[in-house]
């Protein structure tokens, strides 16, 4: 097929379209990249289809044939892009509750680049993110309170974090994978507890034992172990993980297994089909 893919590959770091756009060659696919926010007219091609990753613009400029999207975040974060929904034959998500007008698809990473890494020790444990109110919440409560305790090794990366909180600046694609192979526990925070699952918990799942909080959605890929209900569950769980090498093993090879069917090549596939 002749695929237009609309992403803002140029203008964000690790952008998704950077996995679509290698898994729909992986699928032969012949594939234009359209940069929407670079570039404000669309290319003049033959298309079957057109994929627009988070576009906010109107899809009367997409070429004739079929228009998908997928849309990672909540509604109304963007208002003006509900508009357009109607005018998309099928709009993905990882919203759950799943609005009517969208199908399900929870999110994705590349095993040939989020994989662990057996060549670095696994020596700290992991948040990475753009800062939030909720993530920074999940972090006071893994400081212990009174500083003779022993402290978690703990080290976060991201965007917008106070200076406070002793954090690191993000990393993207293999940067991030070295981090992530070399965590003994990953956590995983989304930037709204009520709205569904995120990016990330694909990437980190894939690369280390990972958990994340308890999402709409979460119960429905991952197994429950790898679910924290509370910040006091969080810190239980990670010490019960430290308590044994062979259980954080166990713990991610059952994680890895659950995320298997969530490949960037088998999405891209799920969404053709569909149309």
């Amino acid at each position: 097929m002749n695929i237009l893919l609309c992403t803002p590959i140029f203008a964000q770091h690790a952008d998704a379209g950077i996995f679509f756009l290698a898994a729909l060659s992986r699928h032969g696919h012949r594939v234009t990249v359209w940069d929407h926010r670079h570039e404000p007219v669309c290319p003049k091609v033959a298309v079957d289809a057109s994929i627009v990753l988070k576009g906010s613009f109107d899809p009367a400029m997409l070429p004739p044939g079929k228009k998908l999207a997928y849309w990672p975040d909540r509604l109304g974060r963007e208002p003006h892009w509900e508009q357009y929904l109607p005018a998309y034959d099928r709009v993905f998500t990882c919203l759950r509750p799943t609005p009517p007008a969208m199908v399900w698809l929870p999110g994705f990473f590349d095993p040939l680049l989020h994989r662990p890494d057996p060549r670095l020790a696994r020596h700290f444990i992991m948040l990475y993110g753009t800062h939030t109110d909720n993530k920074e919440k999940v972090l006071q409560s893994l400081i212990p309170e009174n500083p003779t305790m022993p402290h978690l090794p703990l080290i976060i990366f991201g965007n917008g974090w106070p200076e406070r909180l002793h954090t690191n600046p993000p990393v993207y694609m293999h940067a991030l994978v070295a981090m992530l192979s070399g965590a003994l526990v990953s956590i995983n925070v989304h930037r709204d507890p009520g709205v569904g699952l995120n990016r990330r918990l694909f990437e980190s799942a894939a690369c280390a034992p990972t958990l994340t909080d308890d999402v709409p959605g979460a119960r429905e890929v991952v197994p429950e172990e790898m679910i924290y209900s509370s910040t006091q569950d969080l810190r239980m769980k990670i010490e019960y993980l430290l308590g044994d090498p062979k259980r954080m093993l166990d713990m991610y090879q059952r994680g890895r297994a659950a995320i298997a069917p969530y490949t960037y090549e088998q999405g891209v596939q799920r969404m053709l089909t569909e149309v």
